[in-house]
């Protein structure tokens, strides 16, 4: 179930070209199926073709876009091969954008868009090095949590969907992680797994101290100074002398959050205002099944990330019944019988299917620690 729901949610956050069969069975010419997510990309990507028993070709149709912001015609959609058309333009954030589809022996189609704004969200990337922080810089600082955290108020008004890219190894490509969970209160529940995230580093960090709090340090001076001398900064300052709410954790905000299958939605503004989290200083966090990064500083072609994607309105509500009704049909693994069915909304005037947008931004997730003594905690 699992790779099955992420493939087919991931062929339309990346609207990659999937080949399928519509489920509508309709005689004689059928139905024209639109599929067109506007991006940021160079080339913009629509697939055009009839539901299923249709006896006609579309390849002579003629597709246009057109910027109703700006007033003037963006151009034509090329033909490529089978049902796949595209267009050399990048798509503007803010801008709406209308869609046009002439084929002989049908209506003209219409459709309308706006460009979400251009995703920009900030995020503070928590590596504290318990073996070079002293007792006082400790106490000074408000979260002594590893991680990533992201900033709430950079986040968009508009609807927000996030998942994790992990690298898998068998088949040499990223897919996406099969469990996501986050501190902010305000995420969409519409796709929990009935599990809670947990993490073994935070009980085993608390286990660790336990069991040195309040011993002697074995402290060997370097070279110079005489023994018994101590100084403020060394690791013996901190491991065996740091109060409980002070010493290291990870994503500790997360742990007892409802997990997610695959994919966080979070609501715009106008649906859900309550955009809070337990973080201090305005900030959320993410965690679940990724397989982010361990040392953000030399980045691996495989390391794991996360994907924010920003979508318009439409698209938006596509996504989420979509994902509704894969839910509802969770026993009907046939790909074609999830698209188009009469309770997934679209926005296409005489068709079927989506013509939406969006904007991305890949964002870093830290795994773990690699630097100081605790390296060797399990993940």
């Amino acid at each position: 179930m699992f790779k099955f729901c992420s493939y087919l949610l991931l062929c339309l956050l990346t609207f990659v070209a999937c080949e399928r069969a519509t489920d509508l069975r309709v005689e004689g010419k059928g139905n024209v199926v639109v599929e067109c997510i506007l991006s940021e990309e160079t080339t913009q990507t629509l697939r055009l073709s009839l539901t299923e028993n249709a006896s006609t070709e579309l390849r002579n149709a003629v597709i246009s876009l057109t910027d109703e912001t700006e007033g003037n015609l963006v151009g034509f959609f090329s033909h490529q091969e089978g049902n796949l058309w595209e267009l050399e333009y990048t798509a503007r954030p803010r801008h709406s954008y209308m869609l046009t589809v002439e084929a002989e022996g049908f209506d003209q189609i219409v459709a309308h868009t706006t460009m979400p704004e251009r995703l920009s969200v900030d995020y503070s990337i928590r590596l504290h090095d318990v073996s070079r922080f002293g007792l006082l810089d400790t106490l000074n600082n408000s979260d002594w949590e590893l991680g990533v955290k992201f900033l709430i108020k950079s986040l968009p008004d508009g609807a927000v969907w996030i998942y994790g890219m992990n690298y898998d190894y068998s088949s040499g490509r990223f897919i996406p992680a099969q469990t996501i969970a986050t501190s902010l209160e305000s995420s969409d529940l519409f796709n929990l797994t009935g599990e809670s995230y947990y993490n073994s580093y935070n009980p085993q960090s608390d286990s660790f101290f336990e069991s040195i709090y309040g011993k002697e340090p074995e402290y060997i001076p370097p070279p110079g100074l005489t023994p018994g001398t101590v100084i403020l900064g060394t690791r013996d300052t901190y491991m065996y002398y740091l109060p409980k709410e002070y010493r290291q954790s990870m994503y500790k905000y997360v742990v007892g959050c409802p997990l997610h299958d695959t994919y966080l939605r979070i609501p715009p503004v106008s649906e859900n205002s309550q955009r809070t989290a337990a973080d201090p200083e305005g900030f959320f966090s993410i965690a679940g099944s990724l397989q982010g990064s361990s040392i953000p500083s030399e980045p691996s072609s495989t390391d794991g990330y996360l994907m924010f994607v920003s979508v318009s309105e439409e698209y938006d509500r596509y996504l989420k019944d979509l994902l509704k009704e894969e839910a509802r049909q969770a026993s009907n693994k046939s790909f074609s019988d999830l698209f188009f069915r009469e309770n997934i909304s679209g926005n296409i005037e005489h068709g079927i299917g989506i013509f939406g947008a969006k904007t991305v931004q890949d964002l870093p997730w830290i795994k773990n620690n690699r630097f100081g003594d605790y390296k060797h905690f399990e993940w």
